[in-house]
């Protein structure tokens, strides 16, 4: 079934090419902690590779009533205003604990941030302080708390202002060589996007006009044309997401500062504590038994019924991706660290924190991976399972502890650890046994541009020539032709295109996602 060439050559470590059938196994491995970080390991890179979208995204858990609701968008948007960079590394969480004589925010990071406390601590002083205002000074000081907000994300805001324009630069090229053409309008409104440098300007003119019907139309052209379902790679559809991702810049303080009146007692009240950072367990490295014959006997046993189907699977999705060739690599370079709502679930369990009101709720500025799902699915502190993008990082780690094999901790990681082994290895089978697809490929961040018309309310239109059938040539340029903009920007290839990596916009769902808020 599988390749001569990919074999065990009889070398004593782990070759370069991953061996499909060795000759030669290595001695058992005896450390607890390596066996079974090597099983979690071994199928989460294999899903990885196969396809990092799993299903659909994971939508907000449900509230029991309106105080909890307020509460948990509260926490939310503190936690993105805090977010400051684009990428993971400022990840934040925020967990809500009642002490009784105070509340206290603990607050951590993918990657710690010291600032961080300091600036959550600044804005909640902020916030307190519109309790006082009144009419004009009201609006005032809400322009000057968004111009404070967007001051502290202005490396993320850049970021994020760069893929717009790489997009619009896309779409305006794509439109100018449409073969019918009646939206001359439409493009445009595009290149005028170009003209905003202001981060503050930027922002407040996407919050203003993300429900733009011109913003409709792009989602429109993408349907008509039929262009690729993967929104990573289309430039209509991530013009919309980056849009959304400007606006929510203005959109978060602004709800914030709407949910003073309701937040109040805790405002009254509130501390911040930063959670020292937890250290992840080291990645496994790789040695004699991985190996995708061993894989399969750990995760089905030698005698499985389906062994042969799944082995013929893997076989199948090898030749379309060449799954077996990456796999060496990307289990060479796992990275593993502790994602911040994981430190704050930890935080809560081990020093036995109170959440306020019993919300075992754990508050983040992007909605979690599958891995971070499942911990929190799967931990005994019952905690509210959070929204998920459910894309795949291979870059998630539980949290290093000593005496793993003999303390109570450490039995309970090793269940949680099982537990998401098996659901890991269940996706993985199902795929290769054709039981189940790749989800459409996105960003993890969320567009947050309502559907209005999900609403019951319809956009403005747009001038009948406007609202004409735009057809794509299919002469027209491919994203990986070089575009100009005001920067004379990179490509627009898939390798170039924001959302292709975790520092682009690895950080939050997609552009089909949408938050239901307005």
């Amino acid at each position: 079934m599988f390749p001569r060439e990919a074999r065990s050559t009889g070398h004593s470590t782990f070759s370069s090419a991953f061996e499909l059938k060795p000759k030669i196994v290595g001695r058992p491995r005896f450390d607890p902690y390596h066996k079974v970080l090597s099983r979690f390991y071994e199928p989460l890179v294999l899903l990885q590779l196969i396809g990092k979208s799993r299903g659909n995204h994971q939508p907000k858990p449900h509230d029991i009533n309106t105080g909890q609701a307020t509460r948990r968008d509260f926490l939310r948007n503190l936690s993105y205003i805090c977010d400051f960079e684009k990428g993971g590394d400022t990840c934040i969480a925020i967990g809500l604990a009642d002490l009784g004589a105070c509340y206290r925010l603990y607050v951590a990071s993918n990657k710690g941030q010291a600032k961080i406390a300091g600036f959550l601590t600044a804005a909640l002083g902020r916030l307190h302080n519109f309790n006082k205002l009144r009419g004009p000074e009201h609006s005032q000081k809400e322009a000057e708390f968004e111009k404070f907000c967007v001051g502290f994300a202005e490396k993320r805001i850049k970021k994020e202002k760069n893929c717009l324009f790489r997009a619009v630069n896309a779409c305006s090229r794509k439109l100018s060589h449409a073969a019918i053409f009646e939206g001359e309008a439409l493009q445009k409104w595009l290149i005028s996007l170009l003209s905003h440098n202001d981060n503050l300007t930027l922002c407040t003119f996407a919050y203003e006009s993300r429900h733009s019907p011109f913003l409709s139309r792009l989602q429109s052209i993408r349907q008509e044309n039929s262009l690729s379902p993967d929104i990573e790679y289309d430039p209509f559809g991530l013009v919309r997401h980056f849009f959304g991702r400007l606006a929510h810049h203005i959109r978060a303080p602004k709800k914030l500062v709407q949910a003073v009146t309701d937040m109040s007692q805790i405002l009254e009240s509130c501390e911040v504590s930063a959670v020292d950072h937890i250290t992840s367990v080291p990645p496994p490295a790789p040695d004699r038994h991985t190996n995708l014959d061993g894989i399969l006997n750990r995760m089905v046993g030698k005698v499985y019924d389906e062994r042969l189907d799944i082995e013929h699977g893997l076989s199948k999705i090898n030749a379309a991706n060449q799954l077996f060739e990456r796999f060496p690599g990307e289990y060479r370079n796992l990275n593993p660290r502790v994602h911040a709502e994981v430190q704050i679930l930890e935080h809560f369990h081990r020093c036995q924190i109170r959440f306020t009101e019993n919300d075992r709720f754990v508050a983040c500025s992007k909605p979690a991976c599958l891995c971070c799902e499942m911990y929190f699915k799967y931990h005994p502190a019952r905690m509210v399972v959070p929204e998920s993008h459910r894309n795949v990082w291979t870059n998630w780690g539980p949290p290093m502890l000593e005496n793993f094999s003999k303390s109570l901790a450490g039995k309970q990681q090793l269940h949680i650890l099982n537990k998401m082994i098996q659901e890991i290895r269940d996706l993985v089978i199902s795929q290769a046994l054709g039981q189940s697809s790749v989800g459409q490929r996105r960003p993890d961040s969320k567009t947050e541009i309502t559907d209005l018309q999900f609403l019951g309310y319809s956009p403005a239109p747009i001038n009948v020539s406007e609202k004409s059938s735009i057809a794509i040539s299919k002469d027209a340029p491919v994203e990986n032709q070089k575009l100009e903009n005001q920067a004379n920007g990179p490509s627009i290839g898939p390798e170039s295109l924001p959302g292709n990596n975790e520092d682009s916009d690895s950080e939050d769902g997609g552009v089909s996602i949408h938050a239901w808020m307005y």
